[in-house]
């Protein structure tokens, strides 16, 4: 009655509770989590489910020779002269089996090798296809004593043979059989090269050679792929390495989950999330950034946001460029001292609230959200000129008529005017105001707080 019990338990295959892991393993409780829990590791034949394999008609078994009706294909324990019908891998089919204590118990049936079974006894089974084989639970390994473990250094699931009893018999030639506490038990598997299994080949497919769904998985996502029946080897797995997607135009390659690497999403095109892009992405005239989703935004250089739009980015481009210094001024014109010698400069002065950088602008004021400009005359006099000066400042253009000021300095003096509402203000000095021979220095600026403003100026007289 026992043996009829065992035989039922073994066709049903996973008779036994579900292991806990160890450190280090990974147990036949399945855990998702760790071990990926999805068809492409560790799935069934054919195509079929990962928890027991699929109906793609198993492989082909050759019984080989041997002693009685042991290794012979059975359906059923009346199958078997021995009464002992094994389900030994997935849908492989089952076999006729024969009771061993060790590996001698089965040398007269080549290819076969004794593993224990669910009770602790030995049984004579076909050498198994299953090292180093994705799993998602013991039962994906076959229908003894194999184990689905989450071995160190590699990332999945996979299958481990228990040694204990056919010692390196059990295992492929170049696997070790080797003790290691699994389950709070000691226990013995065939262990591959290096112990881990992501690289190794996987065991004896000359019983059943239908290829083996597998994955490769890393950070960058998880790749779909094979292990096939080479020689009468599993090949290691063909699955391509996952790398993430570059950008947000990449597609993920076929077979492949690869999300997009972080820095897809920190541009200012794709800030975020792909979707998202920031206000003057793309814009030559402004410095626009993406950093932990989030965006910033500021005036390149003398490029100013008038309109207060960032998508517009900074659309207005100061005139004339780089006289914001007073060692730097805009040379005007060289006059003499009669009044016929007049002068007329223009330019503008543009005011926005962004940050100005890369580069930052010489004189800029945050606060008036403006730089000034600086102006030269070069005034030759005489011994019989008068060197008076008739200067006025005329502004159109801005909001507010009455934010600029002009001043004018010289050898013998400094003299300054604020623009009236219309946009105006003369600066009159008579006789002896400079001397012949000097530079006189103009500077235009802006006196009210920043706003979008772009004040076009004049300044016109006689000196």
């Amino acid at each position: 009655m026992r043996a009829q019990v065992l035989l039922v338990c073994l066709a049903l295959i996973g008779c036994s509770a579900a292991p806990t892991e160890d450190a280090g393993q990974g147990g036949g409780g399945g855990n998702t989590a760790i071990g990926g829990g999805s068809t492409s590791t560790g799935g069934g034949a054919g195509g079929g489910p990962a928890t027991g394999g699929g109906t793609g008609g198993g492989g082909v078994f050759d019984a080989g020779s041997g002693t009685g009706d042991a290794g012979t294909p059975c359906l059923s324990p009346g199958d078997c002269a021995s009464g002992n019908c094994v389900a030994w891998f997935r849908d492989a089919g089952s076999v006729c089996g024969r009771t061993c204590f060790d590996q001698n118990g089965c040398l007269d049936l080549p290819g076969f090798t004794c593993i224990p079974d669910l009770n602790g006894s030995g049984v004579c089974v076909p050498k198994s296809p299953a090292h180093c084989l994705p799993c998602d639970f013991d039962v994906n390994c076959g229908g003894l004593s194999e184990a689905c473990v989450l071995a160190p250094g590699d990332a999945v699931m996979t299958c481990r043979v228990d040694c204990s009893l056919a010692g390196v018999a059990a295992c492929p030639p170049d696997y070790l059989c080797t003790e290691t506490r699994f389950n709070n038990m000691m226990r013995s598997f065939c262990t591959p090269p290096g112990g881990k299994c992501d690289t190794s080949q996987g065991g004896f497919c000359d019983r059943f050679s239908l290829p083996q769904p597998c994955s490769n998985s890393n950070d960058a996502g998880t790749c779909d792929g094979a292990r096939t029946c080479v020689s009468g080897r599993f090949t290691t797995c063909d699955a391509r390495a996952p790398q993430c997607q570059a950008t947000c135009e990449q597609t993920p390659r076929p077979g492949c989950t690869e999300p997009l690497c972080p820095a897809a999403t920190q541009l200012p095109t794709h800030c975020g999330d792909c979707d998202t892009s920031c206000p003057g992405a793309g814009s030559t005239t402004a410095n626009v950034t993406c950093a932990d989703g989030g965006c910033t935004f500021s005036c390149k250089g003398q490029n100013y946001d008038v309109d207060g739009s960032p998508d517009s980015g900074c659309e207005v481009v100061d005139a004339p460029l780089g006289n914001h210094a007073a060692t730097t001024p805009t040379s005007v014109a060289t006059v003499p001292c009669n009044d016929s010698s007049t002068i007329s400069s223009m330019g503008l002065i543009p005011s926005d609230t962004q940050v100005h950088e890369n580069p930052a602008v010489t004189g800029f004021a945050s606060a008036q959200g403006a730089a000034p400009d600086f102006l030269a005359v070069s005034a030759t006099g005489g011994t019989f000129c008068v060197n008076d000066i008739g200067v006025t400042l005329t502004v159109t253009g801005a909001p507010n008529l009455s934010c600029y000021q002009l001043s004018i300095t010289t050898d013998n003096g400094s003299w300054t005017c604020q623009s009236n509402a219309s946009g105006t203000c003369t600066i009159t000095q008579g006789r002896g105001s400079y001397s012949g021979g000097t530079t006189i220095a103009l500077n235009v600026v802006r006196t009210c707080a920043a706003a979008g403003a772009a004040a076009r100026y004049t300044v016109a007289g006689h000196f």
